[in-house]
């Protein structure tokens, strides 16, 4: 049934397409809450099912089904978006059966109290994000101490980077040739 309403969707195009499809096809947690974090609606979208509250948490607080620190996180950002009148973006993670998740969450202020809040699951792009860093101190620390003198040039020959080597090997005070040819 799903296939035939996404077949649906896309022969007549988003403006001719059923709600109920358009949002089975969209993979980002669609719910409303209250000031209080109490969840008042959830859409049913096709997000992963490790960032869908269960069933038993509508009408409930974030508090109920989320730790402490995480729903403090959220209730504040939603009284942010509340107060402030105006939408509000940031990332939290959230911990999951198969381990840690990392959402952004968007928020919407909807009027009486309430926003909508459309979180995305992030967790590729903070697990590249911490390999890039980890590869990245892994071959600081190899150029920072290996004895050949390693220099970065730009395209007109100045010096952007020389390794501690250079010192040593050179005489040159660490820094002193830095943007010089």
């Amino acid at each position: 049934a799903l296939e035939a309403e996404l077949a649906a969707v896309r022969a007549a195009g988003a403006e001719g397409a059923p709600p109920a499809a358009l949002l089975r096809a969209m993979t980002q947690l669609i719910v409303v809450l209250d000031a209080e974090g109490r969840l008042l609606h959830v859409a049913p979208t096709n997000a992963p099912a490790a960032i869908v509250p269960p069933p038993s948490a509508l009408g409930g607080r974030l508090h109920d089904w989320l730790p402490e620190e995480t729903a403090d996180l959220c209730v504040a950002q939603i009284r942010r978006a509340l107060e402030t009148d105006a939408p509000v973006v940031y990332e939290h993670r959230v911990d999951a059966a198969g381990g840690s998740l990392w959402l952004e969450s968007h928020l919407s202020p909807l009027g009486d109290g309430r926003v909508l809040s459309v979180a995305l699951d992030i967790t590729p792009q903070k697990r590249a994000e911490e390999a890039l860093r980890q590869s990245e101190r892994y071959f600081r620390s190899v150029i920072e101490h290996v004895h050949d003198v390693i220099s970065v040039l730009d395209a007109q020959g100045r010096v952007l980077y020389e390794s501690p080597a250079a010192q040593r090997v050179l005489g040159y005070p660490l820094g002193e040739r830095l943007g010089r040819p």
